[in-house]
């Protein structure tokens, strides 16, 4: 069995030691071996774990991993609301500008410039929301960088990647207002004025 000598003076022990056996075989069929030859060396040694490297690295980044697990939750969570909002933003636009978009109709207005409109205006609001959020998060990088494995302080994929899902997201949130605004009826709008 491989050895490590460690000076007493120069090794801080707290109150046990640890002892790393590799194996080819499960380590759970070791168990038994492993106690009985760490009794042959002193009997009143007492064994109060054994575990696998492998249990002991996962249950290193338990911690980290819950507190990313709140992070990704609460990151959905406010994905969800932004797009409820905007939702809402542009279809109160909507509802409020119906005549305004038939009297465009009706003077030569297509469908598409109608469904760009709208679309562009829910889309300033998310730049003007994205380039907030990103001075924030570049702000914040330090706090999180403990909680982000392999990824560092400003790191570009991850500031992309999470501005185009939520581009995304509003973008969707903000096409069926959009589509709604092109089905509006140039008459009926009309008769409205």
């Amino acid at each position: 069995m491989p050895a490590v000598y460690f000076p007493n003076r120069q090794a801080d022990w707290g109150n046990g030691v640890q002892v790393l056996v590799r194996t080819s075989v499960p380590p759970a069929s070791m168990a038994g071996a492993v106690r009985k030859e760490m009794r042959s060396w002193n009997r009143r040694m007492m064994i109060l774990q054994l575990d696998t490297v492998d249990n002991m690295l996962a249950s290193s980044v338990t911690v980290p991993r819950f507190y990313m697990l709140l992070v990704a939750v609460f990151a959905g969570l406010a994905l969800a609301v932004s797009s409820i909002g905007v939702y809402g933003t542009i279809n109160y636009s909507v509802a409020t500008r119906t005549q305004e978009i038939g009297i465009r109709m009706a003077l030569g207005a297509e469908r598409g410039d109608i469904l760009a409109m709208i679309l562009g205006q829910g889309m300033a609001l998310t730049t003007w929301g994205l380039v907030i959020g990103l001075a924030g998060a570049w702000a914040s990088t330090r706090v999180l960088e403990s909680l982000l494995f392999g990824v560092r302080p400003g790191d570009a994929v991850a500031f992309a990647s999470a501005s185009g899902a939520l581009a995304l997201a509003i973008l969707l949130a903000c096409y069926v207002p959009a589509r709604r605004a092109t089905r509006i009826d140039p008459l009926e709008a009309v008769k409205h004025e």
